[in-house]
């Protein structure tokens, strides 16, 4: 199965305390492993093979992660810290991320790397220099860096930061917000890392801020084998920005398909055909040669008026099938979470399944599309 490359940065903090809260201890009784797909609408064989994950708490310090597919659940022992709401992939690599705390991770086949900015910038330090790591996942030989960074001034905050590959190179990405009372600019810097000793030379620079207003929405970027994406926004305009890798130059593209007012993106992803954009529950497929929409009828869940808010939370695409997982509440309690399947150049809805409560056995995370299928 193909799937789609997503950057996310709402970044999660890989050691810091209180990012993701546990439950409270499990009690002693058997633990309920009956975890199955409620269907709400269509024919389940619509979601193919697509398998979701989560982790469960079976025992005191004991945990397990859950693969759940169409037909089936299957568990695995794995680990987790409660504390600092981190799974196997820190707690085998403790020397790879220590006093990294809130830093951004890329992986691949041969190596893990990650990035965090001088943390007590640009308040408590006017240090403008970013810690880079690198771990080869053949040797376990560790690599740390601490890199200085050119171009950013003391009267700029960091907002997001990003890791990402392209062609066999390494980027850092970041993403810089003016807040002084002349100014609300905001701006992409994009560094190549060298291999040898993980220093930057930056290689493009882009003017972010819409006209119209003071704050413009930066929040979601994706890559592919070619350019970087991002979807900016304000109440007055709505653009998508493109950087091509090999020229380094940038666009900004208007969408006519998507109204100015109220719109809020909450996930974004791209393939090889199309880039997906989630607006207000909304899921659009964009052809990324023409920029026109591919779906015929507006992509939403059915039981959108039933709940008070809805966002997306992820999705993901195989061939002309778009999987997309929704969170739901309503009257301030506990959520419920949807998957959803898509026809994508109709824009149908195949299928609609309510997932399984996690309440009081899972450890307070939702569920994702599993890593590998």
């Amino acid at each position: 199965m193909k799937f789609t490359r997503i950057i996310t940065f709402s970044i999660i903090s890989a050691l810091s305390i209180g990012t993701l809260v546990g439950v409270a201890e499990v009690n002693k009784a058997p633990i309920d492993r009956k975890f199955t797909i409620k269907d709400e609408k269509g024919n389940r064989e619509a979601l193919g093979g697509v398998t979701l994950q989560n982790t469960i708490k079976v025992d005191t310090n004991k945990y397990e992660k859950m693969a759940l597919t169409k037909d089936k659940v299957t568990f695995q022992k794995t680990k987790y810290d409660p504390i600092f709401g981190v799974g196997e992939k820190v707690l085998n690599n403790k020397d790879l991320y220590r006093g990294m705390n809130y830093a951004v991770d890329y992986e691949n086949d041969k190596f893990t790397m990650v990035a965090k900015f001088n943390p007590k910038f640009p308040y408590g330090s006017n240090e403008t220099f970013v810690t880079i790591a690198k771990k080869d996942k053949k040797t376990n030989n560790l690599q740390k860096e601490q890199i200085s960074v050119t171009g950013i001034t003391t009267n700029q905050q960091i907002d997001q930061e990003m890791l990402f590959e392209n062609n066999g190179v390494m980027y850092y990405g970041v993403v810089l917000r003016n807040w002084s009372a002349n100014s609300s600019q905001s701006l992409l810097r994009i560094y190549q890392i060298q291999q040898n000793n993980l220093h930057l030379k930056e290689v493009t620079n882009v003017e972010l801020s819409l006209p119209g207003s003071d704050y413009t929405d930066i929040s979601r970027i994706v890559v592919d084998e070619k350019k970087l994406f991002m979807v900016l926004s304000n109440q007055q305009a709505f653009k998508l920005l493109t950087v091509d890798f090999a020229t380094n130059k940038s666009e900004k593209l208007t969408l006519p398909m998507f109204s100015k007012d109220n719109t809020y993106v909450e996930a974004f992803s791209v393939d090889e055909n199309n880039f997906y954009i989630s607006v207000n529950s909304t899921v659009f497929a964009i052809d990324k040669k023409t920029y026109l929409q591919v779906n015929k009828e507006a992509m939403k869940p059915s039981f959108l008026s039933n709940y008070e808010y809805i966002r997306t939370v992820n999705l993901k695409t195989d061939k002309e099938t778009i999987y997309v997982l929704y969170e739901a509440y309503k009257n301030n309690n506990q959520g419920d979470m949807f998957i959803v399947a898509y026809e994508m150049k109709s824009g149908k809805t195949l299928y609609e399944g309510k997932l399984p409560s996690m309440t009081d056995r899972g450890v307070g995370e939702s569920f994702t599309f599993a890593d590998k299928e």
